[in-house]
């Protein structure tokens, strides 16, 4: 969030809800900010200055982007051209990295609120799980050395924090119901669902420790 949205919110007496995070698509009729109180189109004005639009999607301040491309990289490598899991495998690999850094550099919520005027739209950890695992339960739904590792995946996030239980909850089952539609072997089905259970079971485990 820019300063300059908070400082024009405590000089002008506003409220302000930004319905927008970094990266999100918007177009004239889509808004990006509401507000609370009396403000002319100078501060109008200044309130808009302090959001950048642009073309292209940025890493800086976009963090669903760079998982995005991870996940567009694991696609790629997952089409019938280019036949790598291994890629896809890697990737796989380096989410569970990245996200497990992002457990432990989350602060937790400031006793006092900085910004008491400005209200921001959360980044949900659902949408992070598919922005990086969604693509690759799809694409890869049909192989079971990919939808393997995606539940390893799952499950070391999982056992990592509470926050991650629902949403590797959630992409575990979407995955095992996209392979049982694509996956061929049965064996390989087995497999899978064996792997969802024990998902479910380690959630059991973390509960009673909780």
């Amino acid at each position: 969030m820019s300063a300059a949205l908070a400082d024009c919110a405590q000089e002008h007496s506003l409220r302000l809800y930004v319905v927008v995070q970094p990266g999100c698509f918007v177009h004239p009729a889509a808004p990006v900010l509401w507000f609370e109180g009396d403000a002319d189109e100078t501060v109008q004005s200044q309130l808009l200055d302090a959001f950048t639009l642009g073309d292209m999607r940025s890493f800086d301040q976009d963090p669903r982007f760079g998982l995005s491309v991870l996940s567009e990289i694991a696609s790629r490598a997952l089409s019938p051209a280019v036949n790598d899991p291994g890629t896809a495998i890697d990737i796989l690999g380096r989410g569970v990295r990245l996200l497990s850094a992002w457990v432990d550099h989350c602060e937790p919520q400031p006793d006092e609120v900085r910004y008491p005027q400005v209200w921001l739209v959360t980044l949900a950890l659902d949408d992070l799980f598919d922005d990086l695992f969604g693509p690759i339960a799809r694409d890869g739904a049909a192989r079971i050395d990919v939808q393997l590792r995606l539940l390893k995946s799952l499950q070391a996030l999982a056992a990592q924090d509470e926050r991650f239980v629902a949403p590797a909850r959630r992409l575990a089952h979407e995955a095992r119901s996209l392979a049982d539609q694509l996956m061929p072997l049965a064996v390989d089905r087995e497999r899978l669902g064996a792997e969802v259970e024990r998902l479910e079971a380690g959630q059991d485990v973390l509960r009673r420790q909780l």
